[in-house]
């Protein structure tokens, strides 16, 4: 029998941290299933309470998409079967604590977890694609980047994985993904502030529109003690999903 306590102990073990990344076809299959259900939202928002998309505020779109997501993960002919097959049922995780356990964090938006646990004997609960989503309004991107990414890179949200995803709903506008993100970060010590390692750049294995971006970011924070290892960069994919007008 197992010594009182070594579950507790288990649970909060960091050692074996960062977890490895999903697979390039588990994140397509991610991103196919967002653009499959924001077609759907938008095609018939009333029924979720919304009449009028671009007057629409974060929550209720979330909301929406959410579950139309698990209606698409759950069909009985399922329109994206990796989705389905690879994936849990995705749910908006209720409040998590952050790297170090100094605070418990707002919930994250989407959570798409493996069905298949590659960590057997391991506390899995901060496995899987973490996603905050975040409107654009008037073509600004500061509450997207100040409000939504940084808390991927201050341990709040994906600090067990190498990777999270930014999702926004814009409105109409005419910046796009890359050079958005690229001019952004251009900007007088907005590079610094998000640890931005690489230049934005398309996301490689997914062609499919709108096209999702991948940007590359430095953390500088430390697992517990006692090995207190580092968590390294972590690669966030952006997927932009126009509002009709």
């Amino acid at each position: 029998m197992a010594k009182k306590g070594s579950f507790s102990i288990q649970a909060a073990a960091t050692e074996h941290l960062p977890f490895s990344p999903l697979s390039p076809q588990q994140i397509r299959a991610i991103l196919k299933a967002f653009r499959l259900a924001w077609s759907e939202f938008l095609a018939e928002p009333e029924p979720h309470g919304i009449e009028n998309v671009l007057g629409a505020k974060e929550v209720p779109i979330s909301e929406a998409l959410l579950r139309v997501l698990c209606t698409i993960h759950n069909a009985k002919k399922p329109p994206i079967p990796a989705f389905s097959s690879d994936f849990q049922t995705p749910i908006s995780d209720g409040s998590l604590r952050n790297f170090d356990g100094s605070r418990l964090v707002t919930k994250v938006d989407f959570c798409f977890r493996p069905k298949v646990n590659p960590y057997p004997g391991r506390n899995i609960d901060q496995y899987g694609l973490f996603v905050e989503a975040k409107p654009i309004l008037n073509g600004t991107l500061s509450n997207y980047m100040r409000k939504g990414l940084v808390k991927f890179l201050r341990g709040d949200y994906a600090w067990a994985m190498t990777q999270g995803m930014m999702v926004a709903y814009v409105r109409p506008t005419n910046q796009q993904l890359p050079n958005a993100l690229i001019a952004y970060f251009k900007r007088l010590g907005n590079a610094k502030t998000f640890g931005i390692r690489n230049t934005p750049r398309a996301y490689p294995t997914d062609t499919h529109n709108p096209r999702p971006c991948l940007t590359v970011h430095e953390r500088t924070w430390s697992y517990p003690s006692p090995k207190a290892n580092v968590p390294g960069d972590i690669e966030i994919i952006h997927l932009w999903l126009p509002m009709k007008k």
